[in-house]
């Protein structure tokens, strides 16, 4: 697994490295990139695309 979080994800940093070190831990082959001055920016559509995706049968 390869794990992406930009530098200026602030609120995502501590939760990429925290799973980062279980799935490692676990014995999991596990990458974690922190790209430099990447952030996220979600489209305003994309909810409605998530929830699409995770409730069909």
């Amino acid at each position: 697994m390869h794990l992406f979080c930009g530098t200026q994800d602030s609120d995502c940093i501590e939760m990429a490295q925290m799973l980062y070190g279980a799935l490692h831990s676990a014995g999991g082959r596990v990458h974690l990139t922190l790209q430099t001055g990447l952030r996220h920016r979600f489209p305003p559509q994309m909810g409605r695309e998530y929830l699409r995706l995770v409730t069909r049968p």
